[in-house]
């Protein structure tokens, strides 16, 4: 699980808009849904065989073992990027700086961590391509430390060169003898790396809000802005980068550049593609919605991958303004980052590191129900869910059962088209249920998904739909604010954890 530990490791969830949650109450309105409500039978038993699943796990490595305990080496990794060229998959976060050989997919080996000790941290990577005179050197950037440069030319030895303490650093983009890192006070600092491991400071140009992390080309720099959107700021002059435009898709927190397409991890908005035919002055194309906060993408040929936190997920983009779901995998822990080279997608998942490739030309349903736990009112309830098809073959809902009397379950639709969605409401005659809603469909990953089902109340919590206890909170600022002050307006409390 995440661990509060004071620090701020820049890997917050995007908060900055409304998450669709997949439910609703019932407010008495008519649906117009294009087709009338169905029951489905009461049994949860998926159909076989099962089509293939266009995604397919391949190895693993899990920090976290299965027994209690804590674990050998604390990882908590927040950035992956593959080199295809050694076979390795580099990864930072908690942990410091872990280095895995992947040359066999089926099984990664963690071969080296930097500090030895395993006790570091860090929040951005960049790494040297071939050819490039710093080959070899790797930039590490902590928003308290600042920038470390070690040497991984022996991966299983890495030794740190310098160590330049700076507060603020972020993500990384380099043209040529320049790069560029975001700072978290709202500016991008200039680097001249024509000595790789003796940089000199340009100069910091701001106009950024909250920048996360920059990807380039010899034309613009594109930052991912978690307030702004996506800045885009001209390179004419190569030391001192122009704000040009400023495109408010919400909280974007990554970037991949494709065939003059740039692709964004919106948050809630999803992945978002915008046509660079001008460069200084991209203009939205298409963009998949997935219901939830997509926080990381990595281009791959004509396969896009991104990551929610809670999945990973493919794209075709044979088409790169039309970015087109294929499916999706549930992870184990937290997705917090996803890297893509060669066929393979490698998703830095919190305390594991989890391997995937895809075939887009497979088609296949993709059931996404965005809840795991659903509370209802012991007086009697109707919660609405929402079904989305995220797959490229038709979803076909087999049955639905909650394994308790008093509930009635009906969907708008047996069939839900690929791209579409359908409803299930869920209809409770009342008292006190602790049971499980289980919906069974030919999704070939999950043929079989459960939701929790439950009636609050008991002890000192109020049953949903009851006014809930007075309390005093403080915000960031230090301001208490009390929730009877707020009565008749929406109140949302967010929690995350940082270190």
């Amino acid at each position: 699980m995440p661990r509060s530990t004071g620090e701020d490791t820049g890997t917050q969830r995007d908060t900055g808009t409304q998450r669709d949650t997949g439910t609703q109450r019932d407010t008495g309105t008519q649906r117009d849904t294009g087709s009338s409500p169905g029951v489905l039978p009461a049994d949860c038993t998926p159909p076989s065989p099962l089509s293939t699943d266009p995604i397919q796990d391949l190895g693993e490595h899990n920090s976290i073992p299965d027994e209690p305990g804590p674990p050998p080496l604390l990882i908590e990794l927040v950035e992956v990027m593959v080199d295809e060229a050694w076979d390795l998959v580099l990864g930072v976060g908690q942990g410091g700086l872990l280095v895995y050989d992947v040359a066999n997919p089926l099984a990664p080996d963690l071969i080296s961590s930097f500090p030895e000790s395993g006790h570091g941290r860090y929040h951005r990577i960049h790494v040297f391509p071939e050819g490039d005179p710093g080959r070899g050197l790797a930039y590490l950037t902590h928003r308290d430390h600042g920038l470390t440069i070690v040497d991984l030319a022996t991966p299983t030895a890495i030794t740190e060169q310098s160590l330049w303490g700076a507060s603020g650093l972020g993500g990384m983009t380099q043209q040529e003898d320049i790069l560029y890192i975001t700072i978290s006070d709202g500016s991008l600092l200039v680097l001249d790396i024509s000595d790789r491991a003796a940089f000199i400071e340009q100069g910091r140009v701001d106009g950024l809000s909250n920048p996360w992390m920059a990807v380039s080309t010899s034309t613009a720099i594109y930052v991912a802005d978690g307030t702004a959107g996506l800045v885009v700021m001209d390179l004419v002059d190569p030391l001192h980068p122009v704000v040009v435009e400023t495109i408010p898709l919400g909280g974007v927190q990554d970037l991949a550049l494709g065939d003059g397409v740039l692709y964004a991890a919106a948050g809630s908005a999803g992945v978002v593609a915008l046509d660079l035919a001008d460069p200084l002055h991209p203009v939205e194309v298409g963009r998949a919605d997935y219901g939830t906060s997509i926080l990381s993408v990595s281009r791959d040929g004509n396969t896009l991958w991104a990551a929610d936190q809670e999945r990973v997920l493919a794209l075709d983009i044979s088409e790169p303004g039309s970015p087109q779901p294929v499916g999706s995998r549930a992870t184990p822990q937290f997705a917090m980052d996803v890297t893509a080279a060669g066929g393979r997608a490698w998703v830095g998942d919190w305390g594991r590191l989890g391997g995937y490739s895809v075939d887009t030309g497979t088609a296949a349903a993709d059931l996404q129900l965005e809840v795991g736990e659903l509370l209802i009112d012991s007086s009697g309830d109707e919660v609405v869910l929402s079904l989305r098809n995220q797959g490229q073959g038709a979803l076909e809902l087999k049955g639905a059962d909650a394994g308790v009397d008093g509930f009635t379950l009906q969907v708008s639709q047996e069939i839900i088209e690929p791209g579409e969605k359908g409803l299930l409401w869920a209809r409770w005659a009342g008292g006190e249920v602790d049971t499980t809603l289980c919906i069974a469909s030919n999704d070939p990953d999950q043929p079989v998904i459960e939701v929790t089902l439950h009636t609050g109340g008991g002890g000192t919590i109020e049953s949903v739909g009851q006014p809930a206890p007075d309390f005093v909170l403080s915000d960031l600022e230090g301001e208490h604010h009390r929730l009877s002050e707020h009565l008749g307006h929406p109140v949302v409390l967010v929690y995350f954890a940082t270190w």
